[in-house]
């Protein structure tokens, strides 16, 4: 009978943690990104691409975990034939607080609004920071823009400027949930393969 006593308590010892790693999980495929300007997977209004006004598009997101501190997004492209694919916009420590972004932030390094976030170099190099939207050469076909959110447990410590490698490095072990928004763009004919954008 002890033995058998000894095994229940082992078996509630262990489902401890799993619950816990349930919670967690649950976090994770809770939080949802979003914008007004297009639905997950649909084609990205020209107005945030170079076909248009090239602004930033507005941004809501919902269920950020608790005990997150801060907020970062990276928008790249990932059928560009290049390692991380072709980056467009890379902002971090968004507050907390905040539950979305609106249209057309400023491409200034450190921002005003949302208050102390910053904003990071593109593939267009040092000094193309903050947002640029796709710019698919013609004839490569559509190409998908993937917009990730991640939950961060910390404010980090990184240079206003920095690049996605960068942000990614300093990210590592410090995130909590990640939701993706993803949007499609191409302009002109078809050809086989795709190519990197034009500067």
């Amino acid at each position: 009978m002890r033995q058998f006593n000894r095994r229940i308590a082992i078996c509630v010892v262990c489902a401890a943690p799993l619950a816990v790693l349930a919670a967690s999980a649950r976090q994770v495929v809770s939080m949802a990104l979003h914008s007004s300007a297009w639905k997950d997977g649909d084609r990205i209004p020209d107005q945030f691409t170079v076909e248009g006004s090239d602004v930033s598009p507005p941004l809501e997101w919902s269920d950020v975990p608790q005990g997150a501190k801060s907020l970062a997004i990276v928008c790249a492209d990932p059928d560009v034939k290049r390692k991380g694919g072709w980056v467009h916009w890379v902002i971090w420590n968004i507050p907390v607080e905040a539950t979305g972004l609106p249209e057309g932030l400023k491409r200034d390094r450190e921002l005003a609004a949302p208050a102390g976030a910053r904003q990071g170099q593109t593939s267009w190099g040092k000094k193309r920071c903050g947002y640029f939207g796709p710019a698919t050469p013609e004839g490569v076909g559509n190409h998908n823009y993937v917009f990730t959110l991640h939950a961060l447990d910390s404010v980090l410590d990184l240079k206003e400027g920095a690049s996605a490698a960068e942000l990614e490095k300093a990210m590592d072990g410090h995130v909590l949930a990640t939701a993706k928004l993803v949007g499609t763009f191409s302009r002109g004919a078809t050809p086989p393969a795709p190519t990197s954008p034009a500067p």
